[in-house]
């Protein structure tokens, strides 16, 4: 009966401590979500530029590079006749975004893990830069140059 009055009040600290230390690691993985936002221009875009909540049919998975900020896995995009879908979800709550054809610009060759991209410029005047694979732009491409003819 002694050990289990002694090792209540341990234990009792030890759930206590392991509770402090999730909760400290979520707000940790919340505030990185924040900046990640704030570094890519996420935040800029996405209350320029709102998504559907529902995600187009067609959409596939894929690294981007929004600002400063690389996606290598989660982000999911899509070219629709409105525009460019994208979204990443993660734990960072990242809003989806809806980016019109004509808001893309200046296509231009870049490189996004070791393989060939383009980098555009998101907005007018420029908000970020939004780098896809040359499969991708291949991808988006028709219906960008549809409506820039």
């Amino acid at each position: 009966m002694d050990f289990f009055a002694l090792a209540g009040p341990i234990l009792a600290l030890v759930l206590a401590a392991l509770l402090l230390l999730a909760a400290l690691t979520l707000w940790v993985v919340r505030w990185m979500g924040k900046k990640f936002r704030a570094m890519s221009g996420w935040d800029n875009l996405a209350q320029a530029f709102p998504g559907p909540v529902e995600t187009p049919a067609g959409t596939r998975s894929g690294p981007v590079k929004v600002g400063a900020v690389y996606f290598r896995y989660g982000a999911r995009f899509c070219p629709t006749d409105q525009g460019f879908f994208l979204v990443f979800h993660s734990v960072y709550h990242y809003p989806p975004l809806l980016i019109p054809w004509q808001a893309l610009q200046n296509p231009r060759p870049a490189i996004l893990f070791w393989r060939s991209a383009r980098c555009l410029e998101v907005g007018n005047p420029t908000i970020t830069t939004l780098t896809v694979l040359e499969d991708t732009w291949r991808w988006m491409e028709p219906l960008h140059q549809a409506i820039k003819n």
